[in-house]
């Protein structure tokens, strides 16, 4: 099986993501974090799917498509919020082994899964850390922060906004049935990027927003108009 799973997901990657070169032993660390996951998914609720055939596509792929495209700027240290069984925090600590991942999440046997997986998979740059995502100041200390848990992007901005740890760039995972606030508090939207995936079809986009210091100018320049 493992084989297949690594084939499967090497020509996905190649076909999504042409200009990000991921090495084969990085694939098979992926692979081996499928398997873990279905295997721990016989005995606790950790995610919808369940196959390794549709954790390929539906979750790993999808998690992986920021690096396939050639705006998006790779962080230094990154927090995921809401990471669930460690997607993408997981996923983003075996493709780039130089990031520093903080993977947050308040449900714990979704860390104990976690701290598993860093054990199994020598995940020396990934932090599982059991809290609500507000409950830790780790937001304001990363370059990105990331979150594919969060349907509700706008009320998760302005909560962040309220916090004050105003992280510097913030990135949604979207469907393309999603109204996109062009600002909100003051991040404002710099990057969208819009996919399929092919084995299931799902479109998708995801948001990139970025903590804008001129917001104060605009709004002057609004009140003006």
């Amino acid at each position: 099986m493992k084989n297949e799973l690594f084939r499967s997901l090497k020509t996905s990657l190649t076909t999504h993501l042409p200009g990000y070169d991921i090495e084969d032993g990085k694939i098979e660390k992926m692979v081996a974090f499928v398997i873990l996951l279905c295997d721990w998914g016989q005995r606790m609720n950790l995610t919808s799917d369940k196959t390794p055939e549709k954790l390929l596509e539906r979750h790993l792929v999808d998690c992986l498509m920021p690096f396939g495209d050639e705006r998006f700027t790779k962080p230094r240290v990154v927090s995921d919020i809401g990471s669930g069984a460690g997607m993408p925090a997981i996923l983003w600590a075996i493709a780039e082994p130089d990031m520093l991942v903080y993977s947050i999440e308040k449900t714990g046997k979704k860390i104990e899964f976690q701290q598993h997986c860093v054990e199994q998979l020598a995940l020396e740059n990934l932090i599982p850390v059991y809290s609500a995502y507000l409950e830790t100041d780790l937001p304001g200390k990363s370059d990105l922060v990331v979150s594919r848990a969060f349907k509700e992007h706008t009320a998760f901005l302005k909560q962040i906004h309220r916090s004050g740890f105003n992280p510097p760039r913030i990135l949604f995972w979207m469907s393309r049935h999603v109204d996109i606030a062009p600002q909100v508090e003051n991040y404002k939207v710099h990057r969208i990027q819009k996919y399929t995936l092919q084995k299931t079809e799902m479109q998708a986009r995801i948001v990139e927003y970025i903590l804008s210091p001129d917001k104060s100018k605009t709004e002057k320049k609004s009140l003006k108009k």
